[in-house]
């Protein structure tokens, strides 16, 4: 997956997964641009990539209590919400 630079990324175990599931919610954050994605019950493929010049970029695990936190900060703070297609 390639990824933009300079966006920081959290993740959390989902909600969405079943007993043999390995799902995870994951927040995408642009602070430049006041922006972010939410991806909600997805693969541990998806978590960690690369960006357009080819550097790693990982996403960092964090605990429900800190991801709802983040995910409710950027929205009371503005942000847009982007969709992932």
């Amino acid at each position: 997956m390639f990824l933009m630079k300079d966006w920081e990324m959290f993740y959390t175990d989902s909600y969405e997964k079943a007993e043999d599931d390995c799902l995870f919610d994951q927040i995408s954050i642009d602070p430049v641009n006041k922006r972010y994605i939410l991806d909600i019950g997805v693969d541990d493929m998806a978590l960690d990539g690369y960006d357009d010049i080819g550097e790693p970029v990982d996403s960092i695990y964090v605990s429900r209590f800190v991801f709802d936190f983040i995910t409710e900060g950027v929205k009371k703070h503005g942000f847009r919400q982007l969709e992932y297609c």
